[in-house]
């Protein structure tokens, strides 16, 4: 059999609006062309995103290869037409006399992985495997794979008024924007579109939480027909944890058949730099402790050093089993986990937190303005501590957030006090069923007197799961 092998690159995902000289207008509104224009194009996707933003405009149905579409417009057929920049990259077109206008992808949204080139092998061939693999784009495939995920879960194709495109930020993370036209429009009917913007680093965290919103806008439909899959999910879930913790949350509620949107509340930024946790981590000896409260403390830490900067006899400890699976990712070997996954916890059950009679030395990786409870502690039997800030919490904000606001859910998942405060102040409506994970967490929504509130036995995944299959 086939299949394909790689996606060594995308062109330019934009579409191209080519413009007849004589129909340009610099002052046209969204569109640089001339008021009661012909645009055209046969694609329903473009056509109801030019009418959506410019009303006055006539459709005309475009068809032929792109040189012959071109001619058409030369020719004074059209007074603007729709390409893919794409494929005038690819043909070489210089497009001379004529008006280009680029439109941006997360405004007029292209179609599902448009501009991917994918390299096609047989299935058997390992040679040619081999050699695809050193010319693959590992960005490229997680966009496109983002994008098709939304076309499935919409159960598109290429005749239906979908679009979707991943950004790639800055962070690492994809900005996925979203839109959804309405089955069998035609030019003259009225315009019905919906568009979602989601920001995150799971391929179908991100492909679910678009349609989720989508769906929440029409109300539970994404199509003119009531969505089937809806009856299987009998809870809408916002999860508010941050990117790691919340993936894995949402992977487990919708893979227990819920309706799961992920929008975290907090935003973590690092607060040292790499100099200076490499020093740090240069001063570590065998035997001194390593204690991570969370797993953002430890992604901000060991994300930027070597693990082989580390001591091979460093003693771990972690609070939570997130926190300790997160700090196994990195080759640590855990020594200690309290029973209760809290700093109280910590204290009550870690040994040298009481005894002092062998003086050692601690290194506390933390949230600047963090809790000081086990610091203190450690400090009083005499240890040496060095609790070191590695990031900030700061709240979230964009349009993933204000889209996740505008909806009301059935369950909300907070996992931390910070969380909580964050989506009070953002005028967020608490959930049917609001989950605390961790006594402080419950402390803060009942400082708030929300409702319904409901703990976990654990701080897992798989507790929440079960928490919320029993109503």
């Amino acid at each position: 059999g086939l299949e394909i092998g790689s996606l060594p690159w995308r062109e330019d995902p934009a579409d191209l609006l080519l413009i007849h000289p004589d129909s340009y207008d610099p002052e046209g509104e969204h569109f640089p062309i001339r008021r009661d224009a012909c645009v055209g194009t046969g694609s329903v996707r473009r056509q109801l995103q030019l009418i959506e933003r410019r009303p006055d405009l006539t459709i005309g149905d475009l068809r032929g290869n792109v040189n012959t579409r071109i001619s058409k417009l030369v020719e004074g057929r059209f007074d603007a037409i729709v390409l893919a920049a794409a494929g005038i990259a690819r043909l070489g077109l210089t497009l001379e006399g004529l008006r280009v206008h680029r439109l941006d992808p997360s405004e007029f949204i292209p179609a599902p992985a448009q501009g991917v080139v994918a390299v096609q092998m047989r299935e058997s061939d390992s040679e040619v495997r081999h050699y695809l693999e050193t010319i693959h784009d590992p960005e490229v495939s997680v966009a496109a794979e983002v994008e098709r995920n939304f076309l499935a879960l919409v159960e598109g194709g290429c005749n239906l008024p979908i679009g979707a495109w991943a950004e790639p930020l800055e962070s690492g993370e994809m900005c996925l924007h979203v839109m959804v036209g309405q089955k069998g429009w035609a030019p003259g009917d009225p315009i019905d579109v919906e568009r979602a913007t989601v920001v995150g680093s799971d391929p179908e965290a991100l492909a679910w939480t678009a349609l989720q919103l989508i769906r929440d806008r029409r109300g539970g439909e994404v199509w003119s027909a009531p969505v089937a899959a809806e009856a299987t999910r009998p809870e809408r879930v916002l999860v508010t944890a941050t990117d790691k913790v919340g993936q894995s949350q949402s992977k487990a509620i919708r893979a227990a058949g819920f309706g799961v949107v992920h929008v975290p509340m907090i935003e973590t930024h690092a607060t040292v730099t790499v100099e200076t946790l490499q020093e740090v981590a240069g001063k570590l000896h065998d035997g001194d402790w390593l204690v991570f409260t969370s797993s953002a403390g430890v992604r901000h830490f060991l994300e930027r050093i070597s693990g082989a900067m580390l001591p091979k006899e460093l003693r771990v400890a972690a609070i939570g089993k997130h926190t300790a699976e997160t700090a196994g990712s990195f080759g640590l070997t855990i020594d200690f986990i309290p029973t209760v996954a809290n700093s109280e916890g910590f204290v009550a059950e870690f040994s040298h937190c009481r005894d002092g009679a062998s003086r050692e030395r601690f290194i506390l990786p933390m949230a600047r303005g963090g809790r000081r409870l086990i610091a203190d502690a450690l400090k009083a039997q005499g240890h040496v501590v060095l609790d070191l800030p590695v990031y900030e919490s700061r709240p979230a904000s964009g349009d993933a957030v204000d889209a996740a606001l505008s909806v009301d859910y059935d369950c909300i998942v907070f996992s931390s006090p910070s969380a909580v405060s964050v989506f009070h102040d953002l005028g967020g409506s608490w959930g049917k069923r609001n989950l605390a994970i961790g006594a402080t967490t419950r402390r803060a929504l009942d400082d708030l007197n929300v409702q319904g509130v409901e703990v976990p036995t654990e701080p897992s995944a798989a507790a929440i799961v079960d928490l919320l299959q029993h109503v």
